[in-house]
């Protein structure tokens, strides 16, 4: 979903969103290091092979800054994923990669590091987002995009019965090379229903 030239934003500069277990917030310069460490690391980043390479941290900074920029645009919101605790523990990030506050749609995306996967971090995260995209930002689309070889990720959205939309042969330099994507997509329509499902699945561990 290319961005958009808009004249509307309603984003915050800053964002904070809390669940049951995790924690959505703005990217801090604390987090850089440990964003670089897993865009290096070839298991986190199985499936999108784009992104993978050697991060410096000077790379990672300019790349987070450049999404919190968006952000301040209302073109995206990119967001860190953390456990609290007594020390907090960055888990991956998420956040809408692209946002388009005219015509209300989005584009979901997540990286979750290698030892947070099959935990529920997903669904969570998909919950707490997702409300605010459609509750608070009034967006009526919201697309997600991942490789076909991510299977635990398609089945994690099928198992929710989020549409697919179609597959598509991804041919520019993104996330997922050119690797054949499937897209999903939720429907302000379909949200009230999703967020039941969501829910059971997270009261249901």
């Amino acid at each position: 979903m290319a961005a958009t030239t808009q004249t509307v934003n309603i984003l915050p500069p800053t964002l904070t969103l809390r669940g049951p277990r995790i924690i959505l917030r703005t990217h801090e310069v604390q987090d850089y290091p440990v964003i670089r460490d897993f865009l290096s690391d070839p298991t986190t980043m199985t499936y999108l092979p784009g992104l993978l390479k050697e991060w410096t941290l000077e790379e990672v900074t300019e790349r987070q800054e450049s999404r919190v920029a968006d952000q301040k645009k209302g073109l995206g919101l990119p967001l860190s994923v953390i456990l609290p605790g007594d020390e907090e523990t960055l888990i991956g990030t998420s956040g809408f990669r692209t946002l388009d506050l005219v015509k209300r749609c989005a584009e979901f995306g997540i990286i979750l590091r290698t030892g947070f996967h099959g935990k529920g971090y997903a669904q969570e995260i998909m919950l707490v987002l997702f409300t605010y995209g459609f509750e608070d930002l009034g967006l009526e689309k919201i697309e997600i995009v991942t490789s076909q070889r991510n299977i635990p990720m398609r089945r994690c959205l099928e198992r929710l019965s989020i549409r697919e939309i179609g597959v598509m042969q991804w041919d520019d330099p993104g996330p997922m090379g050119d690797e054949v994507a499937f897209g999903y997509a939720v429907l302000l329509s379909d949200w009230n229903d999703l967020k039941l499902r969501l829910r059971g699945k997270i009261e249901g561990r």
